[in-house]
């Protein structure tokens, strides 16, 4: 076992040597918080994921709008072009 302070908190908190066994078999550095602090900051990073995903899903969703509003502007133009060619050529055809 090993004692330790938080740096964050600075409460004292005890690692059992199974926790420090999975860290060194992980190869990663053992903890200077407390299980306490650590899950408070996974919340918080995790509402801050959350957040930045919804942000970028909003903008694609606005940018995939603008380009469908493209896209049927385009083709009213089209259908509108098309539609007033077609009575020029009728009247045309009528006063020949």
């Amino acid at each position: 076992m090993d004692k330790r302070k938080c740096k964050q908190c600075g409460e004292e908190f005890t690692l059992t040597d199974s926790e420090m066994k999975f860290y060194n078999e992980k190869g990663l550095n053992l903890p200077k918080r407390c299980s306490e602090c650590r899950k408070k900051n996974n919340n918080i990073n995790n509402n801050e994921k959350e957040s930045i995903k919804e942000t970028n899903i909003q903008r694609i969703n606005s940018k995939n709008k603008s380009k469908w509003r493209e896209q049927e502007d385009a083709c009213m133009f089209k259908m509108l072009t098309f539609s007033k060619i077609t009575k020029c050529i009728k009247k045309h055809q009528q006063h020949s």
